[in-house]
């Protein structure tokens, strides 16, 4: 098996050809400018003899990609085969292929073909529609000189597809401008051209975003009470703007080609401050935000008391409505009200009365009333009462004489159901005016109350009737009551009387002694 392969390996080296020439470049140049010549020189060794071969015999064929360009016989230089080739036409700027064939041998060289002009421009990396795109393109010779007189057009593309076109002027540079009407990615290209130079075509990509809407807005804060409805005028650009707010409405004013007017108004129903989104959008246009503070501050307001009677007495009831007004003068409903009065609180809406008890007078004593609403000041007030003393009236029935150590009564009535003390003093005079007794007597009087009176004496009694307690006013009554003397025989039988009385007194002594 080894014998047989090594067999075949000799049989194809037998078989392989020799060549017997070798090409040698003579440092060709690797490339050359569009309408200059490139020359190239090679040389021919035989490898036999190791020697030159004069005048060799060479073919050129060149190649870009799978064009060829042109082929032939190159020519001869003494020990050199030399070819010159003209590049002229500038499709064939590029890298070109030169395939040389010399009697059994080829090799291949390369060439790079360079335009003879140069075009550059540059762009942001991002545009908005309609803002102009401002073009300054470069197309200069090989040394960097600008090629004045050229013609030189700039073309839009959005997505690959054609949107407009200008040509460009010359001033050192060429310029123009552009403007893209709809958002997206976009691609401007530059093309340059001019005679015996390379004409250039150059690109750049960028992005079209839309356009923002325009808000004119001159004030972004106010302020008003609480309640109180605000305004504020602002204008929007494109004039098919639509705009919203986060609170308050929206009403439009006017419009015009280029834009419209609205107004926005708000009622102001809370306390503090409060930020509002006002949002506009249109077609094509990137929608636009702008805050708006508003701030509200409480009402002013005031409070006001009203007594249900000029005149309040011990014990009364009387009422007391609390009323709540703003600044305006007009009137707050529903406010929470607590009126204050003698230590005790009593809660009620406003402008409706609560009935309050007067303490016991004569005294001064205050009413205070606090008002209270979401939104408005706490409106208070106080006032000093008056409290008078309640007149104590009544009725005090006696009899005009009796007789001597005969019992009676006197009936007084007030006009109260309380207990009232009561203070009875008199004095029993003789008709000559000498005094035979006084009298003072302590009771409390509670409607008709009864009051027995049996004088030993005779005579005129004299009398005054005093009844006071705190809260009401001293009831005074006076009077006399004649206390005539006993007659002979009702003297006499008052006596055996009186000595019967005593006897039976004196008998019931003995019994119970006896008993014990």
């Amino acid at each position: 098996m080894r014998k047989a392969l090594l067999f075949g390996l000799l049989w194809l080296l037998v078989l392989a050809p020799v060549r017997a020439h070798a090409i040698i470049p003579d440092n060709p140049p690797t490339s050359t400018y569009h309408e200059d010549t490139w020359d190239l020189r090679v040389r021919v060794i035989n490898s036999t003899t190791s020697t030159y071969i004069p005048s060799p015999a060479c073919s050129y064929s060149i190649w870009r990609g799978s064009d060829l360009y042109g082929n032939g016989w190159m020519g001869t230089d003494g020990d050199y085969a030399t070819l010159s080739v003209l590049f002229q036409a500038y499709q064939w700027v590029g890298t070109h292929e030169v395939r040389l064939t010399c009697y059994d041998n080829e090799t291949i060289v390369y060439v790079d073909v360079l335009p003879n002009s140069q075009l550059t421009f540059t762009l942001s990396s991002s545009y908005r529609v309609g803002e102009p795109i401002y073009i300054y393109a470069h197309y200069k010779d090989r040394y960097g000189s600008p090629l004045g007189g050229s013609i030189c057009s700039a073309s839009l593309y959005k997505n690959g597809v054609f949107q407009s076109n200008t040509p460009l002027s010359f001033s050192s540079y060429y310029y123009g401008t552009l403007s893209p009407v709809t958002s997206g990615s976009h691609s401007l290209e530059v093309s340059c051209e001019k005679t015996s130079y390379t004409p250039l075509t150059t690109s750049e990509t960028f992005e079209v975003s839309k356009p923002t809407v325009a808000i004119t807005l001159d004030q972004t804060t106010s302020q008003g009470t609480y309640g109180s409805t605000i305004s504020l005028p602002f204008r929007v650009a494109p004039a098919g703007a639509e705009c919203m707010v986060s609170y308050g409405n929206l009403a439009q004013a006017s419009s015009t080609s280029y834009s419209t007017a609205y107004t926005y108004r708000a009622t102001l129903n809370f306390l503090g401050d409060k930020t509002v989104t006002l949002s506009c959008a249109a077609t094509d246009y990137t929608a636009a935000f702008r805050t708006i503070t508003l701030t509200a501050t409480a009402v002013r307001t005031r409070a006001e008391i009203g007594i249900s009677s000029s005149s309040i007495y011990s014990f009364q009831t009387f009422y007391v409505t609390p009323g709540h007004y703003t600044g305006a003068n007009s009137r707050i409903t529903d406010a929470n009200c607590t009126v204050v009065f003698n230590g005790t609180s009593h809660f009620t809406p406003s402008f409706q009365p609560v009935g309050l008890v007067a303490p016991a007078g004569p005294v001064a004593t205050r009413v205070e009333v606090f008002c209270s609403k979401y939104g408005y000041e706490l409106g208070q007030k106080a006032l000093t009462l008056n409290v008078l003393p309640l007149p104590l009236e009544g009725h005090l029935i006696y009899p005009a004489s009796v007789k001597q150590e005969e019992p009676f009564q006197m009936e007084l009535a007030l006009n109260t159901p309380n207990q009232i003390p009561c203070l009875l003093e008199g004095r029993l005079t003789t008709v000559s005016g000498l005094v035979v007794d006084d009298l003072s007597m302590n009771l409390l009087a509670e409607g008709p109350t009864s009051l027995p009176l049996n004088l030993s004496n005779s005579g005129v009694l004299a009398f005054t009737l005093t009844c006071s307690s705190p809260g009401y006013e001293d009831y005074l009554a006076e009077g006399t009551i004649k206390i005539s003397v006993l007659s002979q025989s009702e003297g006499m039988r008052a006596t055996f009387i009186l000595a019967l009385l005593t006897a039976l007194l004196a008998l019931g002594f003995v019994l119970i002694r006896r008993w014990i």
